[in-house]
């Protein structure tokens, strides 16, 4: 079975394809425009500030992208010294963004 996330933000629509790592973008009226093969999309989200996050179980990490398809954050930082991040992030299948800060 072909799994797929779908995003809309604006005019764009995200497909997320995991089973051919790639995301494609289309217009609303379904034109390809391109794609960015980033790894294996089992999630995808958009927050409020158009950034796209996509969950890769695959790698076992999320990514943060810009409207570019540029990876301008990857979590978790593989960094040996904070291996226990990687630990509980073993493989990240979907994702969620809260649409306003937390009042405290």
């Amino acid at each position: 079975m072909d799994r797929k996330t779908i995003v809309i933000d604006g005019n764009l629509v995200y497909v997320g394809d995991r089973e051919n790592a790639r995301i494609q973008i289309f217009d609303r009226n379904g034109q390809f425009l391109r794609q960015w093969k980033l790894g294996s999309p089992f999630g995808l989200v958009l927050a409020q500030d158009h950034s796209l996050y996509m969950a890769d179980a695959i790698a076992g990490r999320i990514l943060k992208i810009d409207s570019d398809g540029k990876v301008v954050g990857i979590s978790p930082d593989r960094n040996p010294a904070r291996d226990h991040i990687s630990i509980r992030m073993k493989s990240p299948w979907a994702l969620m963004v809260q649409s306003s800060p937390l009042k405290s």
